[in-house]
């Protein structure tokens, strides 16, 4: 296949391979981060505290539902990784078919549901009536155009599948750019309200998605199909969802046990409400880096399984896993001696008591990075390996814990157990990780030969 990639991940040197695919990855994930600054700044100042409020209370139900559809396509782009590194020209093209027929159902079932769902979860989730009509009417805007967001994530998806993060950082920076003016026109010129919120962001994602989409047709040639790429596609159906559906159903897994310790520090007061939120929103930009490190190894752990070199696999996971540690020494340093000056400074935090309470956390939070970093590498590592059953368990650990802290500790501890609750979750979920893939690479794995063509029927 022709490609003038920069990043290699079958032949360059795992280190160097691994760095310059995360670091369009991680400017992607921060200039998110900042969009959301901007978009929250135009939605106060435009509609007021009332309409911020209402697209701040579907965040739970909208973190559920976009993390199916972003954790499905991301499956299916496993499987073209997978092609593209055994140099499956027709294997790339069958997958691309068979991810564009599930895409269009993962978009029209979550798309019904949603919308049928949204206000009944939000009644679920006591959403203060001043609030419920509007959160509602956002609801059904954004989740009525899901379509869009399937379109984007699924052709910024197959780009990455090529070891292609770079030219998929422009299309993410394009779809934030769009969103931002979107905004301006829909809440701002044309006084839309809270379904002007939504509208832009279903917008911004089409515009940016068929763009993407129509640099995919013109530019990238593993992804011409034809009409029998879509009926050779049936075979490729099974494994596809076999991989797909347990990545889609991670993040809502995951959303149980965060809803419950939420629930138990609302009971807590407003000190230790605004000091968890305060915390978290510091130590999000730790994670955007982990996260970026995941999606690095999902893609070069899946095309370099399709290549048949599971030493290169073993090699770019210990030095991947490195760097990730050493990111987290780095960040618990920062948390330690600095925790409390961003908590006052970037924050805005004034009371004594947040503060301290606050700043302890972010010392916790440091300390359970040392296990996040290892869940977001070795979770998309089985991932990518199409082992998901594992990454599956895992997440139910970590909600377990969580379920528990928030029903057990916080009763005996108060913030003393929110404290540990992430910490202790990480650490059980990280651990059956790194045992996992252990046990997998020495035992599990096909050995000799092209590996699609030996898979277990089981995947563990």
């Amino acid at each position: 296949m022709k490609l003038n990639m920069k990043v290699n991940m079958v032949t360059d040197r795992p280190i160097k391979a691994i760095l310059l695919f995360t670091l369009p990855m991680l400017i992607g994930n921060l200039f998110q981060q900042l969009y959301v600054m901007v978009d929250t700044v135009i939605v106060n100042r435009s509609l007021g505290e009332a309409v911020l409020a209402a697209v701040g209370c579907t965040g739970t139900i909208n973190y559920w539902v976009s993390g199916i559809v972003t954790g499905f396509v991301t499956g299916l782009c496993v499987v073209i990784s997978q092609y593209f590194g055994a140099k499956d020209e027709e294997g790339v093209k069958r997958s691309f078919a068979a991810s564009i027929i599930l895409s269009v159902g993962i978009a029209v079932t979550v798309t019904l549901l949603s919308v049928v769902l949204s206000r009944p979860l939000l009644v679920l989730l006591n959403t203060p009536e001043a609030t419920l009509e509007e959160a509602t009417r956002y609801l059904h805007v954004l989740f009525g155009g899901l379509s869009a967001s399937v379109v984007f994530n699924l052709a910024v998806g197959v780009i990455r599948a090529l070891g292609e993060s770079r030219k998929a950082l422009y299309f993410l920076v394009l779809m934030c750019l769009i969103n931002t003016l979107m905004d301006y026109i829909c809440v701002c010129l044309l006084n839309m309200d809270v379904a002007g919120v939504a509208l832009a962001s279903v917008l911004s994602q089409l515009i940016a998605g068929v763009l993407c989409f129509v640099f995919v047709k013109k530019k990238m040639p593993q992804f011409s199909i034809r009409r029998r790429h879509f009926i050779e596609a049936k075979g490729e159906l099974k494994r596809c969802l076999r991989i797909a559906l347990p990545m889609g159903f991670q993040t809502p897994i995951v959303g149980v046990g965060l809803l419950a310790l939420q629930y138990a520090i609302n009971t807590l007061g407003p000190d230790a409400q605004t000091a968890y939120t305060a915390a978290t929103r510091i130590h999000n930009f730790s994670e955007t880096i982990f996260i970026s490190f995941g999606v690095t190894m999902c893609t070069y752990v899946a095309q370099n399984y399709g290549a048949g070199k599971m030493e290169r696999i073993k090699k770019g996971v210990f030095q991947c896993t490195l760097i990730g540690l050493g990111t987290t020494g780095v960040f618990l340093l920062i948390h330690l001696f600095g925790g409390r000056m961003l908590l006052e400074s970037v924050i805005g935090i004034q009371s004594a008591n947040v503060l301290e309470m606050g700043g302890s956390y972010l010392v916790y939070l440091g300390i359970g990075n040392v296990f996040l970093v290892l869940i977001y590498i070795f979770r998309n590592t089985l991932q990518g390996l199409g082992r998901t059953t594992m990454p599956v368990i895992s997440g139910f650990v970590e909600s377990a814990v969580r379920i528990l802290a928030a029903v057990v500790l916080v009763g005996m501890l108060a913030f003393g157990g929110v404290k540990l609750a992430h910490p202790l979750a990480w650490t059980g979920a990280g651990i059956l990780l790194v045992f996992a893939y252990a046990w997998i690479m020495r035992y599990r794995l096909p050995a000799g030969g092209n590996p699609l063509q030996k898979e277990e029927k089981v995947s563990i």
